[in-house]
């Protein structure tokens, strides 16, 4: 008798997916972590499947940098190489040639794609913040101290730039070749017009730290960072830096940083932080939509291959991406994030690698089970077994059964129970 219960099980169960149109992937979703203790400072990618990011770790004694290599478009990632000294910053200017730059005035190039990287001289054991070319000869370290360095030979050479301040200097960006912006402590804004041989600074604000900077033309404008308080600050200009205005960033707590902005265009934006926070703007940064992923990491970079692929990395080895431009479908978020009926949505991604996202709405209060169930009908993992109220819930999987073991690739079903009623979804896991 059991075994024909969970063949009857098994045959509503496939009928029921079969009619089950899969939908597209929403929002910002998982991708295979790196070890849990690396803090990701930094990512870049030369085209849509190939990428960098960079950091690293504390054994005990003292901090081990990574960097790190996909090229397939973070599905995997491998480490190509680990020294003394976090990594903080990484970019590349073509598919071959690229820079990393951290702790005790490290900066290292490859010009074969990451397979070696070599030491240059730098001329300084400042820590080093940020690296930012704006051709394949001329480029800009930024670091403690007040560090500008600046090369014009591809790194071969790095002379250090009188930056006229002993400030922490954090980001530096050039909007054009000749026009520059390096940001850091104390509120610290400088201006270059020159190429970086002279470099001139606003009034500072002391409360303030500036983490990040990016324009979107040579006159508009961010900076993101943090106060004295711990809350988020958010600076436009729209005259190329003569004058800043605060944008407030409106969510449920003060006690969030930003410390990464970047733009696909000059109207979409996104900036990330504390506690997991994605925000973006589709009106050149006058309004910011939170776009909550669920994580509650420092989430520490942002870069976006195109207007829809883009990457978040932070702490805890977590990497994150999204191939819509993080936005969740118009039907998936109801008003008031209550929807006025049960809805089960599909995973993503899906396929699932590693780890996938399954997200429901609740109408109201409800006795929640979630359940992963085989092609046999056997249960394989219990997800979710409480009281939970309206709106908009998600739970990760990780491939694993109730006794902690990788499942087999394959056909799997989720089942949402809440009170009396039940939804099934199809996901396919590949290992």
């Amino acid at each position: 008798m059991k075994n024909i219960c969970f063949t009857v099980i098994t045959s509503f169960l496939f009928a029921l997916f079969l009619s089950i149109a899969t939908k597209a992937q929403h929002g910002w979703f998982y991708l295979d972590p790196l070890p849990t203790e690396n803090a990701l400072l930094s990512v870049h990618f030369v085209n849509a499947d190939t990428g960098y990011v960079v950091g690293g770790h504390h054994d005990g004694q003292t901090w081990i940098g990574i960097i790190t290599k996909t090229m397939n478009g973070g599905i995997t990632w491998i480490i190509q190489t680990t020294q003394m000294g976090l990594f903080w910053s990484v970019y590349f200017t073509d598919e071959n040639t690229g820079y990393a730059v951290g702790g005790i005035g490290t900066i290292l190039k490859t010009t074969d794609g990451g397979d070696n990287w070599i030491l240059q001289n730098s001329g300084t054991t400042s820590s080093l913040y940020s690296v930012f070319f704006v051709n394949v000869d001329t480029g800009y370290v930024v670091g403690s101290g007040g560090t500008i360095l600046r090369t014009t030979d591809s790194g071969n050479n790095w002379i250090a730039q009188n930056s006229g301040t002993t400030r922490e200097l954090r980001s530096i960006f050039f909007p054009i070749d000749s026009i520059g912006y390096a940001v850091g402590g104390d509120g610290t804004i400088m201006k270059t017009i020159d190429g970086g041989n002279n470099w001139n600074i606003n009034p500072p604000s002391i409360t303030n730290t500036y983490l990040s900077v990016y324009f979107t033309n040579q006159d508009t404008g961010f900076i993101v960072g943090n106060n004295f308080t711990g809350g988020r600050v958010m600076l436009k200009t729209t005259n190329g830096g003569n004058n800043w205005s605060g944008i407030p960033i409106y969510t449920s707590t003060d006690l969030d940083d930003l410390q990464s902005v970047y733009f696909t265009d000059t109207d979409t934006g996104y900036s990330v932080g504390s506690n997991g926070m994605i925000i973006k703007t589709t009106d050149g940064g006058n309004y910011w939509l939170i776009q909550n992923f669920g994580t509650t990491e420092s989430l520490r970079s942002v870069y976006f291959t195109d207007a829809n692929i883009g990457y978040a990395v932070g702490c805890q080895g977590v990497i994150l991406k999204t191939i819509n431009g993080g936005v969740l479908s118009v039907d998936k978020i109801p008003n008031d994030n209550i929807s006025k009926k049960l809805e089960l949505w599909q995973n993503y991604p899906n396929p699932a690698n590693s780890t996938t996202m399954i997200e429901y709405t609740l109408p109201k209060t409800f006795k929640v089970v979630l359940k992963i169930h085989n092609l046999l009908g056997e249960e394989i993992k219990t997800l979710v077994d409480d009281v939970q109220t309206p709106g908009l819930k998600s739970v990760m999987w990780n491939g694993k059964d109730n006794f902690g073991r990788i499942v087999s690739s394959g056909i799997y079903f989720y089942i949402l129970q809440a009170g009396n009623e039940r939804q099934v979804r199809k996901m396919l896991f590949l290992k």
